[in-house]
């Protein structure tokens, strides 16, 4: 992986991959937890731990610890097993009488991985529940969070909320990093400066200073910044925007 000082290849599918909108197959690229050769490959998915504050994770980048069992169930009923449904609902948090949530019974480490090696997910049913039952709740969550960008470019759009699904939704507190560029996004959005977004991206490399991680984080907004930009001609016209002859 690469830092932010040189140009990110963005990984790609396959030409016969078929995805519904820019955003599915943009984040479906980076969510395969075995790297870009894997994802051209569609190579198949068996669950994973990301490490750090994640817990066991299937598909693309859905990490149990954030769910229930019943979320669980009604995602992917129909394209796991019962029994193995019911394996993995050891790895989802749990609901307490407070209605807060708590964390779950079985900790992500390399007996879970074991235990569930077999529980394997074609690439293509790990795309579908993705695009059926997960993005959704992501696009709803980016929308809020930046209002307007429903109604933006394809591309501008997948970039943000490959951005809130790989980072989460909030603001984070007063005067934070964060919070300065998540403002800085709101009011390009109002504005559909989608160069400026693209720059604000790429700005939040800045955030990402963990060395276990931050190469690919900063990787991540790079391709983010950059699927807008490669697409700028594209972007200016969806706003009717005639691009400037050289």
């Amino acid at each position: 992986m690469a830092d932010g000082s040189s140009q990110p290849v963005e990984p790609t599918q396959p030409e016969t991959a078929q995805f519904k909108s820019e955003t599915s197959r943009f984040i479906s690229a980076w969510e395969h937890p075995d790297g870009e050769d894997s994802a051209r490959t569609q190579s198949s998915i068996r669950p994973h731990w990301p490490k750090g504050a994640s817990g066991l994770t299937i598909g693309m980048g859905y990490d149990l610890k954030y769910h229930t069992a019943d979320e669980l169930r009604r995602d992917w009923g129909g394209v796991l097993s019962p029994e193995q449904i019911q394996r993995l609902e050891a790895y989802t948090a749990t609901i307490n009488k407070k209605g807060k949530r708590v964390p779950p019974k079985k900790k992500p480490n390399k007996a879970a991985l074991k235990a569930t090696r077999d529980i394997e997910v074609r690439y293509k049913d790990a795309v579908k529940v993705f695009e059926d039952n997960i993005q959704p709740k992501w696009e709803d969550t980016a929308y809020k969070v930046f209002p307007g960008l429903e109604h933006m470019d394809p591309y501008t759009k997948a970039a943000v909320v490959s951005m809130v699904y790989n980072r989460g939704g909030g603001l984070g507190k007063k005067k934070s990093l964060r919070r300065k560029h998540f403002m800085e996004i709101k009011e390009a959005v109002i504005k559909r400066d989608t160069r400026g977004i693209a720059a604000t991206l790429r700005a939040m490399k800045a955030e990402h200073t963990n060395p276990a991680n931050k190469k690919g984080l900063h990787r991540r907004r790079e391709a983010e910044a950059k699927l807008i930009e490669d697409n700028q001609r594209a972007v200016d016209l969806w706003y009717g925007v005639e691009p400037a002859i050289p």
